[in-house]
């Protein structure tokens, strides 16, 4: 089994048992525990409370981004971008066939964030009537809907953050100015993945839960068509690398189209010149050729030019990207104040880079790369971009990443410290010890003065005064005398 524990308390921690293996689960965590047939006790594969090494680390010095200058224009062929919109399934090829939309997390099963519905059906005659709502609503859905009205693109919406919304979709005249005719209505769920630390994680459902009213006509039983995934999204990349693929240039049209109609799911293919990376990396090695892993630089691709979506590199996932600002500082706290406990304010979690993205760089491993050689000089690279909301994918840029922390050679070496400052550490610990040993010296001495003193009493007080008495007093000399 696989198990996941949380402490929901944001302020104490609390010891259990689970399964015989005792454990503490700390404020606001989650523990995870997984148990194998053959094993007697489970075992704690990751707790959200302990951070790696490598990770505090990473946190005190994030690293750096370097656009590469001189090269940068030459790495991504802008020149060469193409585009194409995300293709509509066929309906006869539509794997599912049902009488009632399905919940979309058990179609598709963690394989892809996506799910297309799909039906045709009569337009009603209340959707002509004055005064009718000519809408398709979707009660109970989510999380985003995108609505295509004869496989043309009507808009896409999002629900209401982890809850299921209703989302209404207003019809285009050419559909409700003629009552009677058929009506293909292509619907796209897609999941925004799930709300952290909840109870009841395993019910959590999403997609077409609740009626699909068109006019106020309830539609949602019938025959409704549905397929998992993209018919593009690229298990391998062999459909769009193929050459009947119609792509289309991306010209200062399409950047305006790609505007007007944000929402609508859309490919770019860009090329990447391997050749041109090898020569700002070589620069960065003063000028020595060099494609070895060792002294090969650290890339990542800037991404802040788009908003929402996935990239790959010659068929390799990259990660998905979300451009959004980290919230403006509104409290007299700093920006990097810490405290992760309790839910989530903008003003008590760890934060860098107020008002900033959040992330903007994604990294571009060079396994990912086919790097010229010899037997191939002229390998080819495409950087594959699916954007869900709008971007301009000319403005992508690759940069270089740097450490924030100064070069090796300009760190002292370890063990040694400069000799002004060792000087002061060895005169301050000298006169440190000086100081100690004075004031002890000074102890021992008022110890040894004061061993067998005792007050003066009365009776020694006369004593004195009598031995006094009796001592020979002086005469005075007489007058003359001498003279």
């Amino acid at each position: 089994y696989l198990a996941f524990l949380v402490n929901a308390d944001a302020t104490e921690t609390v010891s259990v048992e689970f399964d015989g293996l005792p454990l503490d689960l700390h404020r606001w965590s989650v523990t995870l525990v997984r148990r194998r047939a053959n094993e007697l006790q489970p075992t704690v594969l990751y707790n959200t409370a302990h951070l790696s090494r490598a990770v505090k680390q990473a946190q005190k010095r994030p690293a750096g981004f370097q656009q590469i200058s001189g090269h940068d224009s030459s790495v991504l062929k802008r020149d060469t971008i193409k585009w194409r919109a995300v293709a509509l399934p066929v309906p006869d090829e539509m794997p599912i066939v049902a009488s009632r939309p399905y919940e979309h997390i058990n179609v598709t099963d963690d394989q892809t964030d996506y799910l297309w519905y799909r039906t045709t059906v009569k337009v009603p005659d209340a959707c002509s009537a004055a005064g009718a709502d000519r809408t398709l609503v979707l009660e109970d859905a989510g999380d985003v809907m995108s609505v295509y009205f004869n496989q043309k693109f009507s808009e896409m919406k999002h629900g209401q953050q982890d809850r299921l919304a209703t989302f209404a979709f207003p019809l285009p005249k050419q559909v409700y100015s003629k009552p009677g005719d058929s009506l293909e209505i292509t619907i796209m769920s897609q999941t925004m993945g799930m709300a952290h630390n909840q109870r009841h994680m395993e019910s959590y459902s999403r997609g077409l839960l609740g009626r699909v009213l068109l006019c106020g006509r309830d539609i949602t039983k019938g025959k409704w068509h549905m397929q998992p995934g993209l018919e593009d999204e690229p298990d391998d990349f062999a459909k769009i690398q193929d050459p009947r693929t119609v792509w289309h240039a991306y010209t200062e049209e399409s950047r305006k189209s790609a505007s007007m109609t944000k929402g609508h799911l859309r490919w770019y293919a860009i090329e990447l010149n391997a050749q041109a990376l090898l020569d700002s990396n070589n620069d960065s090695n003063n000028g020595a050729l060099d494609s070895n892993a060792e002294n090969f630089a650290r890339y990542a691709i800037d991404m802040s030019s788009m908003t929402k979506g996935q990239l790959w590199i010659n068929g390799h996932h990259l990660g998905r990207y979300w451009l959004r600002r980290a919230p403006e500082k509104k409290s007299y706290k700093p920006c990097q104040v810490c405290g992760y406990g309790g839910w989530f304010w903008p003003d008590n979690v760890c934060r860098q880079r107020c008002g900033e993205y959040s992330q903007q760089y994604y990294h571009l491993p060079r396994a990912y790369l086919q790097l010229p050689t010899q037997s191939s000089p002229n390998a080819r690279n495409f950087l594959y971009v699916l954007e869900e909301l709008s971007g301009d994918p000319a403005e992508i840029t690759v940069a270089r990443r740097v450490s924030i922390a100064p070069p090796d050679h300009d760190k002292p070496a370890h063990g040694q410290k400069p000799a002004l400052l060792a000087l002061f550490i060895h005169v301050c610990a000298f006169a440190a010890i000086a100081g100690l040993v004075g004031l002890l010296f000074a102890a021992y001495r008022n110890y040894k003065a004061r061993q067998g003193y005792e007050p003066v009493g009365e009776q020694a007080q006369e004593q004195e005064q009598e031995q006094e008495r009796e001592q020979p007093q002086p005469q005075p000399q007489q007058q003359g005398q001498g003279q």
